[in-house]
């Protein structure tokens, strides 16, 4: 059942390093723009887009929607509000085409607390229009971008998951995946490392407490 449909009213390829899970219906993997891995550090403030790819099963796969849960670093801030309002853009990118695979935006995605839902591209391939996922290859859904400010010095992981009302993702029959726990969903990292400008002046100050006891002990002697 197309659930998510009667909710609403990039191109694809086989995308290089997404092969998915063995024996997982289908695998959604959040990938950081800059790096093309699912981890990234945090160097100050900037803007960072993190993809949301569906790779298809063994079935294939007509397209979907899934959800972005931030909710790990929107709870380490003291302004999530303004984060949530005015600093997180959530994007579809269906392909391009009847005669693609997913060219088919259902509706804009959806911030709602600390979570953006209902990322998605699909088809209508029954319609013609579309013609959808074949085993192993994968489709850009949509991005999220966030403009990183001020976060505590950890790392921060980022959720993907269906959990949204009108989240799903459908085998190549146009039928949706059940239960979700045959979908493989996969977390992005963000880094925040300690800054290296301290990192270097605490090593500093080591070693001139390292040089002053030695100095004491000489004179001592």
């Amino acid at each position: 059942m197309r659930k998510f449909f009667a909710a609403a009213a990039g191109s694809v390829v086989a995308l290089a390093g997404f092969a998915g899970v063995a024996h997982s219906s289908a695998t959604i993997d959040l990938i950081w723009d800059d790096t093309g891995t699912n981890e990234i550090d945090d160097s100050g403030p900037q803007v960072l887009q993190l993809n949301v790819i569906l790779t298809a099963g063994p079935e294939g796969s007509e397209g979907g929607g899934v959800s972005v849960d931030f909710s790990d670093i929107e709870e380490a801030t003291e302004e999530s509000s303004v984060l949530v309002d005015n600093l997180i853009t959530p994007l579809n990118t269906p392909s391009v085409g009847a005669g693609s695979a997913l060219p088919i935006e259902l509706e804009s995605p959806q911030i709602r607390e600390l979570r953006v839902e209902l990322i998605n591209s699909v088809c209508f391939c029954d319609l013609g229009i579309g013609i959808g996922l074949e085993a192993g290859q994968s489709h850009q859904l949509g991005y999220v971008t966030f403009i990183i400010s001020q976060l505590f010095i950890r790392t921060y992981e980022i959720h993907s998951d269906a959990d949204g009302p009108s989240d799903g993702i459908l085998d190549g029959d146009g039928d949706e995946i059940l239960p979700k726990t045959a979908i493989t969903f996969n977390s992005a990292i963000l880094n925040v490392p300690e800054p290296g400008g301290l990192a270097s002046l605490e090593a500093g100050i080591a070693m001139l407490a390292l040089l002053y006891r030695r100095r004491r002990y000489s004179l001592g002697r």
